[in-house]
Formats: C-alpha cells, structure tokens, sequence
C-alpha cells in the first residue's frame, strides 16, 4: 500500500554573528548569499525554495499580501495544530509565531496582545527561506548548500515540539510488509521477519492509524493524531499501545538517513549501528534528516476501555484528598502487569467546580475478567473514600480503535504560552514513598480554589503506557522502571502581565520541577514533554547515555550543520532572542 506526495521540507535559517568563524550567518551579514546563489540553489531543487512569509502577516494592512478574507480563515484556524503542521512555515509554538500574530481589525492578537497591530509583522525567529523536498537528492544539496554558506539550518515535520526541529511534512509513503527484514550489508539476514511498515518522514500518528486499520492492523503511535511519526518515535513515544507493545523508539526496525555530509545511510541493526542505536531515543532531528523509516506493524487484538472518574467532595480536606491519589498511584504497578494502561488528567477551578481526577484505562489482547480482576483494589480503594470523593470506574462502549480515537482529537495550539515540569515516576517511588508522594503531588498539583490574582491553576497530567521491557537502545533507561509520566503545567496568553508570567516561569521550573526532582532524584523526563527551561537537561533526557550519544553526534555531525533546542550536542550554541545562533565560548578551546 503506498500514498503517492513525497514531500521535505528543510529550513534554511540566518543566525548571529559575533565573529564569523563562531556564529551562523544572517540575512543582515555580508556572508550571506547573494540572490544568484539562492536562484542557483532553487535550480539545483527543481523549483521547490520557498521565500518565507509569515502566515500571520495576511492580517496586517501594513503587508504586501494583506489580504482581509485569507486573514479570516487563519484566524479561524489558528488555534488548530494541523494548520500549523501543514504550513511549510509556521510552527505550534507561540514563541516561534508571537512576532506576527495574527490580528483583529482593532489591532488587538489573536493572543490577546493590544498592541500587537501597532507593532506589526515581521519574519522574527521564523526560518526565511525553505526548500520543499521531494528526495534524498533535494536533502542532500540543502545540506550542502547550508554547510558552505554557514547558515543554520532546522528540519520539521509538523514542529510539535515546538523547536521547528522536522518539517517533513509530505512525505505520506507507507508500505506494508508482510515479513520485513531489515537490508544487511554483504552478510545474509538469518531474521525470520517482522511484520512492519515503512513510512515517509511525513506520516502523522493520525495517517499511520488510518492505514493500519484497513488492513486490521495496529503499529504503536501517539495520542495526539497530528504529530509526526519520526519525531514521536525517535524520542522515545508514548501512546495508547506502548505499554503492551514497547515505545516509539522500541519499535523502529530500521531508517533511512540523509546524514550532514549528504551521504545517504540505511540504518538498522546490521549496518550504521551506532546511528541506529542514536535515534532510537536520542531524538531524529540532530544525527542527521531522516528521509523513511520502518515500524514494527502487529495484527488488530482485542481492546478494552474503560473511564475513571474521581471528584472531591466539598468537605474534603486536600491533604485527604492527594493522600488518596497518591495511594491510587501505589496500585498502578500491579495494574500495568497484568496489562492495565492508560492516561489521566487532574485539574482545579475554574475548569472544574473542585478537583477531579480523570481518565481512560486500556486493556489490549486480554482475556474476559482480566480487567475486572486487576481493577478489583482500585474499586476496593475508592469504595473505602466514598465519605471524601465521588467516583465511577466503568467500561465504556468502545468497540474499535477507530472509535477510541474519537476520544483523543486533534490538539490544539498557536495561542497560548505554556510552561511544563514533568518526571518519570518509578515503581519504587510509589511503593516506598506514598507519603512524599502526597506532598509532592499537593505542591505541583491545582488547587482547590483558582488562583485570585488571575493566573490560571495548575493543571496534571499522568502517563500510565510506559514499557519495562528493555531494548538495546538509546531511550533513557528511566523508562523502563517509570510506572507513569507526570507532568504539572500552567498556560497563559498574552493578556497577563510580564510578571505574572515570569512568576509562574520561575516557580515551575525552580520549584515545582525541583520538587518532582527532589521525589525521584535518580529518574529522568520524556524530551518531547519537558520544561524547555530544564536545568541538566542532558541526564534528564539521556541519563547514562548521553555520552555515547555526543560521541556519535560528533561522528556525523563535527561542525554541528543540524541544531535544535536540548538536542544532542545543542548545549555547544546558543540562540538569540530573534533566533540567531552562535557558539558558546569554550575556554579550553581557545
């Protein structure tokens, strides 16, 4: 099975310069191209470089294209995250798109910024140039062109991650196999095979589900139906079947990689294993641009789902209540071994009328009263708190994958600024530490009352779909003994005032996530859902592995051609406010 529309999409950035031979060259600086050298570049990519343009910009009668009806429909579709994926431009990211905001005709943003018409437009930390790419050979003369001139330069899928780090967004090929073997070199595969799919580094979570179920088929993705596929899984992933079936990167078999000298690699675990082990885990968007790759595909099994519902009561007082979350969260290793998985939200006034724990439980391939039986302590626990909480635990009438995907829509994004501190909470923390745990959860988690000042309660988000199963690759070893991925945030737009903003900044990234550090010293955090802030990011992701990791991003990478935010390699530059990119000064280098 195939989709025809092969489609990559490479920024091409500027970036600062301090000195020439330490910083990436910008549109303002002297090395930048002349435009023969980019209409040459266009030529070498048959037509396919694109000048940039902010997608905001229609809305500002200051702009050349301003245009009053296209302005509508992005206003319309702003807040939806496939119209940022689709745009060759834009990203998710308020921070990526705040310096051309779309506008009301009173000048007031989208993002609720007064002043943002008087301000007016510009490409800010946007990327001004993109090449649309429809093949490795596309890949390989950006890469080329940007390692002579010096440019930063960024890939993106669907830019999820907010850091525009893949944009490959057409590439909609997916191939079937019956029984993959991963391609050797000169040695003969002994495999028996695997049934597997290869897709195009454009497939989205959402694309990769569809295909699969017209064949009664499943292959593990995310729970966001717009995020790549690529990006998802070479971070680690997480989603409706990875506790059953291992995570995102656990189940890639092998990829093809355009790496930044332009040579063009098959990886798996046969040949380029170090890449191989690199990307399974240690993210996709820095080792080089991934043009394919190919997943583990499993036949449809059965599936139970089931809602969880849990209230506080008026009169309970707080510590009872995160008390009784936290001993919910001791029975969660015995539900995951006996297949029991899921997600769950906690949230606070004013979404709420007081705090409610929500969610759904997930049973793939077992058998009748499995589920029953695993649940039978969570029922007993909540029917002995009936005096503090109300509460359902019931299945729902889901019959199909393709039902419970209604349950999850696409996300949304592009207005609102958030803030997260998440970790990766270990079985032995919620059996030996219920009671930190309880004044843990209490001091990250909402409260009972909103917030009287204005800013917005907190609200908590708890992954239960990790796999302990270990794999030989280079997902931080944290998840395997993780029973859940907690994450606490709080978003805002642009009304708030600047020191609220930077208040509830600080407060999470120094004090919440200390306190989650402080619960689980030696555990660790999912990147693609991390405080973009996190101190000591590199354990945090990688733990033990990140050195492994830098000694092969060296390996292909020496002159650091691909950067991205918290990448492998990344704490070598520094970006500017407006996206420029510089080396950090090194003085044992000088």
């Amino acid at each position: 099975m195939r989709y025809p529309g092969v489609y990559l999409a490479v920024f091409l950035l500027g970036a600062s310069k301090a000195a020439a031979e330490a910083c990436k060259c910008a549109p303002s600086d002297l090395c930048w191209p002349s435009t023969v050298e980019w209409d040459a570049l266009n030529n070498t990519v048959s037509g396919r470089l694109i000048r940039s343009t902010a997608p905001g910009s229609v809305c500002y009668p200051s702009e050349p294209n301003y245009d009053e009806t296209s302005c509508n429909v992005v206003i319309a579709n702003w807040t939806n995250s496939a119209f940022h994926s689709a745009d060759p431009i834009s990203v998710t990211s308020p921070w990526a798109n705040n310096s051309c905001y779309p506008i009301y005709p009173n000048g007031t943003s989208i993002a609720s910024d007064p002043d943002a018409g008087e301000r007016g437009c510009s490409i800010g930390s946007l990327p001004p140039y993109v090449i649309n790419a429809t093949d490795a050979g596309h890949v390989q003369a950006a890469l080329k062109f940007a390692r002579k001139w010096n440019l930063r330069l960024t890939v993106k899928n669907t830019g999820h991650n907010g850091a525009g780090r893949i944009w490959t967004h057409n590439m909609k090929s997916i191939h079937v196999h019956e029984a993959f073997k991963p391609h050797t070199r000169g040695s003969k595969n002994t495999e028996t095979g695997h049934m597997a799919a290869t897709l195009g580094a454009g497939v989205r979570d959402g694309e990769l589900f569809d295909a699969m179920i017209k064949e009664n088929l499943i292959a593990v993705g995310g729970t966001n139906q717009d995020v790549g596929v690529v990006g998802w899984a070479t971070g680690g992933g997480h989603g409706f079947m990875t506790g059953k079936y291992g995570q995102g990167a656990d189940n890639i078999l092998e990829a093809v990689i355009v790496t930044p000298d332009g040579e063009v690699l098959t990886a798996n675990a046969y040949q380029n294993e170090d890449i191989y082990w690199a990307i399974r885990g240690g993210g996709g968007g820095t080792f080089g641009v991934i043009v394919s790759i190919t997943v583990k595909v499993y036949p449809m099994p059965k599936m139970e789902v089931w809602a969880i519902n849990i209230a506080a009561r008026n009169s309970a007082p707080s510590k009872v209540w995160w008390k009784l979350i936290a001993q919910l969260h001791y029975l969660l290793p015995g539900l995951q071994d006996q297949g029991v998985h899921g997600y769950y939200t906690i949230t606070g006034p004013p979404s709420s009328n007081m705090i409610t724990f929500g969610g759904s439980l997930l049973l793939w391939g077992g058998a009748n009263g499995t589920f029953e039986n695993a649940a039978r302590p969570l029922q007993k626990l909540l029917a002995s708190a009936i005096d503090i909480v109300t509460y359902t635990l019931a299945p729902l009438p889901i019959t199909s994958f393709a039902e419970l995907l209604t349950l999850y829509p696409v996300g949304k994004g592009g207005v609102t600024t958030s803030i997260t501190a998440s970790r990766l909470i270990t079985r032995r923390t919620v059996k030996e530490k219920t009671l930190l745990l309880a004044e843990t959860l209490e001091q990250v988690g909402p409260k009972a009352m909103a917030p009287s000042d204005g800013s917005p309660n907190f609200s908590v988000s708890g992954t239960m779909t990790l796999s302990k199963t270990p794999v030989d690759n280079a997902l931080n070893p944290a998840w395997r003994d993780g029973v859940v991925h907690f994450i606490t945030s709080q978003s805002w737009d642009h009304s708030l005032p600047k020191d609220q903003v930077s208040q509830i900044v600080n407060d999470v990234t120094y004090n919440k996530l200390n306190a989650l550090r402080g619960l689980d010293p030696d555990s660790g955090a999912y990147l693609n859902e991390a405080n973009s802030l996190e101190p000591g990011w590199q354990w945090s992701f990688f733990g033990p592995n990140y050195g492994r990791l830098h000694a092969i991003k060296k390996k292909y990478d020496l002159e650091g051609l691909l950067w991205c935010p918290q990448c492998v390699g990344s704490e070598e530059w520094v970006q500017q406010e407006d996206g420029k990119l510089c080396r950090v000064y090194n003085p044992f280098l000088q």
